[in-house]
């Protein structure tokens, strides 16, 4: 065999072999860069900086073999084996945790006449082995095992190339482009680029699930703290129509003792088509935004506003990018100068144009004139359309971007390039407010945008919500914690269209849509959402009446849960930790920070599933019975506080306010006040849950509840620690409190 040349360079280990050349570089003890090209050289730069980390400094050294090289770090050995050109990830011990199944593959390929390369890489997997993540898939699963999947980013589900293993290791793919997810059982898992020079992952071993994301905000950024506001209830709809129409619904909440903490603005508040996204009140339904915004904060909450990637041919944005050059020519949403006449009509098309938000020239304009609705006082942006609505032609991957490579090679981090050009502006100009950016498309390590993606225009009915539970664990285990949905689906019209003057009025509507409203409370946010039915609490009967008080007693329930949430937050962004992960591997139910196990009803038990109507006699005062089956341990049902033995199955008398959730024993769970809103009352005088059976502890978390001082150490962390055997609370709290303490009697 002919000498394998292997050199150790300063930031990684080359080996120049029969396939091509093998960069091995680790960026902790347990992560490990893995790069191959067809040539020889240094590793292209990526367009697109996903990954922030630095490599570790010194390198493991390595150690030759016959065949190659073994590097070894305190946590991982890696070998790789020149003569077949793989690479193969095992524990300190020795013991084979993942590995290549053969050399990695570029064949050519022509897109629009231009050559270019494929970049393929077969694994081995265990057939006992799951396979999570890979995005916010609409099918139900959370194994991934036996799928193929071309990773996109949609209105509906993200597609993104990261995958992690029950064996708790994982893999983030990093390629901007199309990607294909192929996985034969007992032959090969493929990862699989449309395009791009080198196959370049990165392997975490994390040792559990947690582990990995951990792994993947090291590589790719932590998750910044949103304001504590972030975390209440949000109310939407598509849409209000006039600036009295808003303000006059939060209003109606405040008046029935709703709490909320804001209200979002969807799309034509600039008018007609041709001025699409303005980024400017240019309606003739809102002449005094100053007003109208002010008024809001009056009423102690917050306005979001909706914000598009495109422009109409007659805005201002439109005229300055398009003289630059800075505008695609995709055919994108929408297609007609028509407003609202659905489906579109192409007799009257126009020419609404994406902006090429990979030119930092471009997202200057772009924030130049979106600082013209932060200058009315708008508080958060919902950014629309990230994914881009594209109507593909022929042609359109191949249009060159403002940073030299194809649309192809970078289609998948327009969200990120998006979210990111509004959130460093902001952080910028605004020292005193946290961004926050709600938007519907996803891709790895846009987190530390302040990012919160949802699951886009999903369907008003049970199988849909019954899948965004897999929806948005998927999501999370890709290293992204920041999830939600639209609360009561997005597209009710069959619903709308059952026959009925007022549709709020249809029973099977009410019974899915408080459903939807109660998995809400244990989502990293809480937003209220849909088209043809309106979502307002206030539309759905009165106090006293079950589904009205149903609605009202689940954002009632988020705001207790807000010391909970907040602190769980801080662990999101300290400690790398999820809001939502996986329950041995269900897709009913899940953990919601460390403590609380959730198995929300997402079954209708007093109407017909496959009717959009019930009968108006329809009893919801009747109690129902609905199967719980615990995960190991000792639980307790939080809304009465019973005790229950997990590892098994039990049947719950519930009503429309149950709400299935349960609270690990050991665990130590303050209560928050009853309020309006987010920040009415300071946590001093909060009551402290302790739910016996095992020791534990809790570490409260509070700062401003905005701005950035918690960068700078402003904050503080109250540790409750639980001594089950002597039933014995220990609080250190810098604040010197008194606290409420209640124990949990199980009854």
């Amino acid at each position: 065999m002919d000498r394998i040349p292997i050199l150790l360079l300063s930031a990684c280990a080359s080996c120049i072999c029969s396939a091509g050349q093998i960069h091995v570089q680790f960026y902790s003890p347990s992560i490990v860069r893995i790069t191959k090209t067809p040539g020889y050289g240094p590793v292209p730069d990526k367009p697109i900086p996903v990954v922030t980390a630095k490599p570790m400094d010194p390198q493991p050294e390595e150690e030759r073999t016959e065949n190659g090289a073994v590097w070894r770090s305190a946590e991982l050995v890696v070998k790789l084996d020149a003569q077949s050109g793989t690479v193969s990830f095992h524990d300190a011990g020795g013991k084979l945790i993942f590995g290549e199944k053969c050399a990695a593959e570029f064949p050519e390929v022509h897109y629009n006449g231009k050559k270019a390369l494929v970049n393929i890489q077969k694994f081995l997997i265990a057939d006992d082995e799951q396979i999570y993540g890979l995005g916010d898939w609409q099918n139900g699963q959370l194994d991934r095992r036996g799928a193929t999947n071309r990773l996109m980013v949609d209105n509906v589900g993200n597609g993104m190339p990261y995958f992690c293993s029950s064996k708790g290791y994982s893999v983030y793919w990093d390629n901007t482009g199309p990607v294909w997810y192929r996985d034969v059982v007992g032959e090969a898992l493929t990862m699989e680029s449309e395009i791009g020079d080198a196959v370049d992952y990165y392997f975490i071993s994390g040792g559990d699930l947690d582990g990995t994301v951990k792994g993947m905000r090291l590589l790719t950024g932590d998750v910044p703290m949103l304001a504590l506001e972030c975390y209440g209830f949000w109310q939407c709809r598509e849409r209000y129509k006039s600036q009295e129409e808003i303000v006059d619904t939060l209003a109606k909440y405040r008046e029935l003792g709703i709490p909320v903490d804001g209200i979002i603005q969807d799309w034509q508040y600039w008018g007609s088509n041709p001025f699409w996204n303005s980024l400017d009140f240019t309606s003739p339904d809102y002449t005094e935004p100053k007003k109208m915004i002010d008024a809001i904060h009056d009423l102690h909450a917050k306005l979001m506003i909706s914000v598009w990637p495109n422009f109409g041919p007659v805005t201002k944005p439109y005229w300055e990018l398009e003289e630059k050059g800075l505008l695609f020519p995709f055919k994108t949403f929408p297609n007609t100068a028509l407003v609202h006449i659905w489906p579109e009509r192409q007799d009257y098309p126009l020419a609404v144009k994406l902006y090429d938000c990979f030119s930092s020239e471009a997202r200057d304009i772009f924030w130049k004139y979106a600082k013209n609705l932060k200058d009315f006082g708008i508080d958060y942006w919902w950014m629309d359309a990230t994914d881009t609505d594209h109507r593909y032609r022929e042609g359109d991957y191949e249009y060159p971007t403002a940073i030299g490579c194809t649309f192809r090679e970078v289609k998948n981090a327009y969200p990120f390039m998006c979210v990111k050009g509004v959130y460093e502006h902001q952080r910028d100009e605004d020292k005193e407010h946290r961004p926050f950016i709600l938007t519907r498309a996803g891709f790895p390590g846009q987190h530390r945008f302040g990012s919160n993606v949802w699951s886009g225009d999903i369907m008003s009915h049970w199988p849909v919500l019954r899948t965004q539970i897999s929806s948005g664990l998927g999501f999370s285990l890709t290293g992204s914690p920041m999830w939600n949905c639209d609360l009561g689906g997005f597209g009710a019209w069959e619903y709308r269209n059952a026959k009925m003057e007022d549709p709020t009025g249809n029973r099977a509507w009410r019974e899915l849509y408080t459903r939807w409203v109660e998995y809400g409370v244990f989502l990293p946010m809480m937003r209220s959402h849909g088209t043809s039915i309106i979502r307002e609490f206030f539309a759905y009967g009165e106090k006293g009446e079950p589904i009205y008080d149903a609605l009202v007693n689940a954002v009632k329930m988020r705001y207790e849960l807000l010391p909970y949430i907040y602190s769980t937050a801080w662990q999101v962004h300290k400690n790398g930790k999820s809001f939502m992960m996986p329950v041995d591997g269900r897709t009913d139910a899940y953990l919601f920070g460390d403590s609380i196990f959730v198995q929300p009803i997402t079954h209708a038990l007093y109407t017909d599933e496959k009717s959009f109507i019930a009968s108006d006699d329809t009893d919801f005062s009747v109690a129902k019975p609905y199967e719980v089956t615990l995960p190991e341990g000792v639980w307790y049902e939080y809304q009465t506080g019973k005790r229950y033995e997990g590892g098994k199955t039990h049947t719950l008398s519930t009503t429309m306010s149950t709400i299935p959730a349960f609270v690990r024993a050991g665990t130590i769970l303050p209560v928050g006040p009853d309020v309006q809103y987010a920040t009415e009352k300071p946590w001093d005088d909060l009551e402290v849950r302790i739910y016996p059976g095992a020791d534990g502890t809790f570490t409260l978390y509070e700062d401003a509840g905005d701005g950035f001082g918690y960068e700078k150490g402003e904050y503080t962390e109250t540790v409750f620690t639980w001594n089950d055997s002597e039933a014995k609370l220990t609080v250190d709290d810098p604040k010197k409190r008194d606290f409420k303490i209640k124990i949990a009697k199980g009854e």
